[in-house]
């Protein structure tokens, strides 16, 4: 059985997302294009893409989609000052407007990012350390995983 509507991506996926209603899929690749990032969404036959270059970032994970699909998030790892630092940035899937990076920290790789109510889930499955990040406000809240061992943390999105 042959699939309809099937897209071919730049490059290496590393992360897919979806919506709620499964109409807007985020994506991010890593393409054999010169060393590129992209990050992308798809809605019905319409795609948006962004790029940027390896050697403005060092890589590009975790796609993730609103409920509804207007807002798009993603992790970059960069270094500032020999430091690694780890951005969420996001794009309006509507229009493509970029909302710039909504929060960053100094805190090593790149963790999982959900979304929770409206709101970013990030953590580190190596730790016990979670953030609960608010995009509108661009604030960026610490919590604390106790009870659950490391290696049980998993990604999901419902």
């Amino acid at each position: 059985m042959a699939a309809t509507g099937a897209r071919a991506l730049p490059g290496e996926i590393t992360s897919l997302a979806a919506s709620a209603d499964g109409r807007t899929v985020a994506y991010t690749t890593f393409g054999p294009r010169g060393g590129v990032y992209d990050v992308g969404v798809i809605t019905g036959d319409r795609t948006r893409q962004w790029s940027v270059s390896a050697g403005a970032v060092l890589g590009m994970w975790h796609a993730s989609v609103s409920s509804d699909g207007s807002m798009l998030a993603f992790m970059t790892q960069g270094l500032a000052r020999g430091t690694s630092v780890t951005s969420v940035a996001a794009v309006n899937t509507a229009d493509g407007a970029s909302l710039g990076t909504i929060a960053s920290w100094d805190l090593g790789y790149p963790e999982q990012l959900s979304p929770v109510g409206g709101l970013l889930l990030s953590w580190d499955q190596d730790s016990t350390r979670a953030f609960l990040i608010n995009p509108a406000a661009r604030t960026r809240t610490a919590l604390r995983l106790r009870g659950i061992p490391r290696v049980q943390y998993a990604t999901l999105a419902w």
